[in-house]
């Protein structure tokens, strides 16, 4: 009887920890995510007017309306291919491409390696919304303090415009921590409802 009492308790303890790990994950998660995604902005939106030229307004409109709408895709993803597969393959496209444009400075590269990251960060943020709200809206938060602290380090100019060994290694170690977060993430959290209006307003 005492020995089955101790199973119990240490199943019990074990279930904490890991539901535990998996919502530090999901803050950790949406937080890195929230910080690349705000440094790719920046790449994408700088390079879309250097590339295309401000002069031609039409283009600019379009491909910006383009990318910022594709974030709509995720309802479409979700209810078809699911929330784990969503967010896997947002986080490793939004990682890939961010990490691809630290170190590949053609702007034509960046343009579309930048929209590719925003785009990948509207899917992954649709899908933790409907999945883990809690931890989106305080993730998001500690992005936006973690990407202000970053940028006063280094004195306002963003990680892919400072090639050299500091710049490169942070960005390392945050693709890093975002990829390391979606292992820990409990996949098993059903959806609240991932309706084509909340796509919308993303």
């Amino acid at each position: 009887m005492a020995t089955r009492t101790v199973s119990r308790f240490g199943e019990n303890v074990s279930g904490v920890d890991r539901e535990t790990l998996a919502s530090v994950a999901g803050v950790i998660g949406v937080t890195v995510s929230t910080v690349l995604m705000l440094q790719s902005m920046r790449v994408f939106v700088s390079y879309m007017v250097f590339v295309i030229d401000q002069s031609n307004r039409t283009t600019l409109a379009t491909v910006a309306a383009g990318v910022f709408l594709a974030s709509g895709l995720s309802w479409i993803f979700i209810r078809f291919l699911g929330i784990r597969t969503v967010i896997v393959v947002s986080t490793l496209l939004l990682a890939l491409s961010r990490l691809s444009f630290q170190f590949w400075e053609n702007p034509v590269a960046r343009l579309w390696l930048g929209a590719i990251a925003v785009i990948s960060w509207g899917w992954l943020f649709f899908a933790m919304v409907v999945t883990r709200r809690d931890q989106v809206a305080l993730g998001v938060s500690l992005g936006l303090a973690l990407d202000l602290g970053i940028r006063i380090a280094y004195k306002t100019v963003d990680l892919p415009w400072m090639p050299g060994v500091s710049a490169d290694l942070f960005s390392v170690l945050l693709v890093g921590a975002l990829l390391a977060s979606v292992y820990f993430l409990n996949f098993s959290i059903t959806t609240g409802g991932s309706r084509l209006m909340g796509s919308v307003s993303l």
